[in-house]
């Protein structure tokens, strides 16, 4: 038996079952300098004091005995689900785990607490974690960061917690930028244009106060052409057409779907301006062409006030679900721009912050580690 690998299971172990070295000692019947002894790597229990000792910690006696890998989680929480990643330093994802949503603006701050300390718990059973990083939507609004940070402090003192904005996960998914502006264009859009004095945030008021740029913007856009053809007020189009086929009724029929649904019903009709948009559509073409000005200017507002290098990476539906994006945004923005739509999902970019970028050696070796392992866990 190695008395370094024993030592160092054993503290974490007694600890993770909240007993000190005298309570322990007192259960196995022993003295509380023999639990010391055993914690500094000074000596090893026998054989029938071994099985009693993880009778007690409820861990194998191999499990006290193996050299533990140390693992890092990644949380990416979000206002439909949040997924929880737990990761080697290597980049290999060893459990992936989703549950519903976590921005606690949305499902309140004890609900929001009790989802990320549920898949911690389902992550943490399987090994020693180092760090862990979550980013979470409506994480940073009014004084939610500091509520949720003290609440995981709590709960895990033994691990480094970081509570931060899902910005962070998107921003930390592309290896080896430095400075840069992010934006996530989902539902809402929000951008961040980060420099050496941190990050500076333009919009993310929230689908009300957005005003283009976002799913919500141009799903709204596309019901209000359909609700004009209805009227007669405009001419029927290839956009119009999709919705139509897509309803099966006219929309006046369903409104009040949208006003129960909401802001991610509306931001869903979206995709039918994507398709129609590839078809030719010009309806389309000009919903997504005004929208997309609204959000370049934006982003090209960021690059010129802040020094924050030529990189902008962009995600959210509208980036990853699009195919023409790229071609109406590069042009609005600085010549020198290079843009980044992330192939991997936001929970490796939360996965990097929990290890720290600086700590990865080959990041080309990480990344594929990562997309591998990823993609066998989603598919099994």
């Amino acid at each position: 038996m190695n008395t370094v690998y024993f030592a160092k299971n054993i503290k974490k172990y007694r600890m993770d079952a909240g007993l000190t070295q005298m309570e322990l000692a007192r259960i196995l019947s022993i003295s509380p300098q023999t639990i010391s002894k055993w914690e500094k790597g000074q000596a090893l229990p026998g054989l029938d004091t071994l099985c009693k000792l993880s009778d007690v910690l409820h861990v194998t006696p191999d499990r006290l005995l193996a050299q533990d890998t140390e693992y890092y989680i990644g949380i990416d929480g979000g206002g439909t689900k949040t997924a929880f990643g737990l990761m080697d330093s290597t980049g290999k994802l060893k459990q992936y785990l989703v549950l519903g949503g976590s921005n606690p603006n949305i499902y309140g701050m004890q609900n929001a607490i009790r989802t990320i300390q549920e898949g911690i718990e389902v992550l943490s059973a399987n090994g020693s974690v180092k760090h862990i990083f979550a980013g979470m939507a409506g994480a940073v609004s009014g004084g939610n960061q500091e509520v949720l940070q003290k609440a995981m402090n709590d709960a895990y003192p033994s691990i480094p917690v970081e509570i931060g904005s899902d910005i962070e996960n998107v921003r930390y998914s592309i290896l080896g930028v430095r400075h840069c502006v992010t934006a996530i264009c989902g539902t809402g859009c929000v951008i961040y244009a980060e420099d050496e004095t941190g990050f500076h945030r333009l919009g993310g008021y929230g689908y009300l106060f957005e005003g283009a740029g976002s799913g919500y913007d141009i799903g709204r856009d596309v019901l209000t052409h359909c609700f004009e053809v209805e009227d007669g007020l405009a001419p029927a189009s290839l956009l119009s057409e999709k919705v139509r086929r897509e309803t099966g009724a006219p929309l006046f029929s369903v409104i009040d779907k949208f006003y129960r649904e909401g802001s991610s019903t509306v931001a869903g009709f979206a995709r039918f301006a994507f398709l129609a948009e590839g078809e030719g559509d010009p309806t389309a073409r000009e919903i997504l062409k005004r929208n997309i000005k609204k959000l370049g200017e934006k982003i090209r507002y960021a690059q010129d006030t802040f020094h924050c290098g030529n990189e902008v990476i962009v995600s959210g539906g509208i980036a990853e679900n699009w195919k023409a994006f790229p071609a109406y945004l590069i042009p609005l923005l600085r010549p020198d721009t290079v843009l980044h739509i992330p192939s991997l999902p936001p929970l490796f970019g939360a996965c990097v912050r929990s290890l720290g970028e600086a700590n990865i050696a080959d990041p080309t070796s990480f990344r594929d580690n990562f997309e591998k392992s990823y993609a066998e866990i989603c598919h099994d």
